[in-house]
């Protein structure tokens, strides 16, 4: 028996060693897949937690394709025609125009929410101090109207009232911001906000009315205007200061004064002109 055993042992210690090492691989076997797929879900995860972000900025680089606009206001004006024409007055109504284009300066948005830029803009201001008498035929025809003074004399009485209006190019620096372009709602991305400054070289003109008399004074007039636009999407919203100090030349007696040696026109007059422009438009 015991020389049995002792032919039987190497057999055994054989056959033990193969089945431990047939298990350890089928064991490292096992475990291999599960580390490369647990690694492999990790990486999936993280890049689909990371796509959206990304997504959304690339998405977000619309907010800053607008860069033409047009927009229509209303205007309110004081002017200060100093003693010569009453002393200051304040408009009626009025009405802007506003088209341009906005210019940036750098292609890569700072911190992805801010463009530096240069406005170019066309404006058109007009503003009403006094109303008319009369009517549109009274004034084609104004031989139809006859008032009489009671001393035999008649006089046709027709005026066109005060009217101020004023066109030029706007130029100026610009800050665009987009506070929320990385947020998770287009919308809301979509929002900005623009503040500026800009020098206005313009044409201004100021017609004069009454019962007696239509005076037209003009100037070069260089405007300095502040505002703020906020637009969404192809909306804009505007609020804008505009004003200046200009002397104002009669329009008639400088023509005459071209034709007429020794003809002595009336001095210019200084008006200070202020106004206050509430816009709307859209992005184009």
């Amino acid at each position: 028996m015991n020389s049995l055993l002792r032919l039987l042992a190497p057999a055994i210690a054989a056959a033990c060693f193969c089945l431990s090492a047939r298990a350890a691989e089928g064991l490292s076997d096992t475990h291999t897949p599960l580390s490369h797929t647990g690694v492999a879900d990790l990486k999936e995860e993280t890049d689909s937690a990371a796509t959206p972000l990304v997504e959304l900025r690339a998405d977000n680089y619309d907010v800053w394709k607008y860069k033409r606009r047009f927009m229509v206001g209303f205007t309110s004006g004081t002017l200060d025609q100093k003693k010569r024409f009453g002393g200051e007055i304040s408009s009626r109504w009025g009405a802007s125009i506003i088209s341009g284009r906005n210019i940036y300066l750098h292609r890569k948005a700072i911190g992805g929410f801010l463009k530096f830029g240069l406005n170019l803009d066309l404006n058109v201001n007009y503003a009403n101090f006094a109303k008319g008498t009369g009517k549109l035929s009274d004034i084609t025809n104004p031989g139809d109207i006859n008032i009489d003074y009671g001393d035999g004399d008649t006089e046709t009485e027709v005026s066109l009232g005060r009217h101020y209006i004023t066109a030029g190019i706007a130029v100026g620096p610009t800050a665009t911001f987009a506070p929320f372009y990385a947020s998770g709602s287009r919308s809301l991305a979509a929002l900005k906000f623009r503040p500026y400054f800009h020098v206005v070289p313009s044409y201004a003109a100021y017609i004069i009315s009454d019962d007696e008399d239509t005076e037209i004074h003009s100037a070069f007039a260089l405007w300095c205007a502040a505002g703020m636009e906020i637009q969404w999407k192809r909306l804009i919203v505007g609020l804008e200061w505009k004003g200046c100090t200009a002397k104002y030349k009669g329009m008639v007696d400088d023509m005459v004064s071209d034709f007429e040696e020794g003809y002595e026109a009336e001095k210019p007059h200084k008006f200070d002109m202020n106004m206050l422009n509430v816009s709307i438009g859209l992005a184009f």
